[in-house]
This record gives C-alpha cells, sequence and structure tokens, in this order.
C-alpha cells in the first residue's frame, strides 16, 4: 500500500534499516510517486529520490536486485 510504500521510504532515508534499493513494481508506482515528486520537488532532496527503483514486473524487479551492489552476490 501506499502508507507502507511511504513508511519504507522514510525508515531508509533516515537509516533507520540499511540502505537497499526500495523496487515498486508496476507503471502505477511510477506514474503515483512520480506526480508527488514533481509536486513536492522543493521539500524532497534527490538523495531520496534515488533510494526509489521502479520495475515493470517481478522479472525486473530481480534484475534490478541482482545489479545493485552489494545484494547481487547473495542472489
Amino acid at each position: 500500500t501506499l502508507a507502507e510504500v511511504a513508511l519504507m521510504w522514510n525508515l531508509l532515508y533516515i537509516r533507520a534499516i540499511p540502505v537497499r534499493p526500495l523496487i515498486l513494481v508496476g507503471q502505477e508506482w511510477q506514474s503515483t510517486l512520480g506526480q508527488f515528486i514533481n509536486l513536492f520537488q522543493r521539500y524532497i532532496p534527490p538523495s531520496q529520490v534515488d533510494l526509489l527503483a521502479y520495475a515493470a514486473d517481478g522479472a525486473a524487479a530481480v534484475t534490478l536486485l541482482k545489479n545493485t551492489p552489494g545484494f547481487g552476490a547473495s542472489w
């Protein structure tokens, strides 16, 4: 849900949990968060936006994860 995405994004940003990619699967997430980021870009630092990754489907998400330094070796 959007609430869970927002919570994880915040926990990653404040380093309450180890930094890892927050991969959102499906075009809808990219569209939804893209609009949010565009509207509030003066309040959202680029380093926070960089925590997000988008994948079209589950296979693309696995590929993104495999190509993430520190994560690919364990898959």
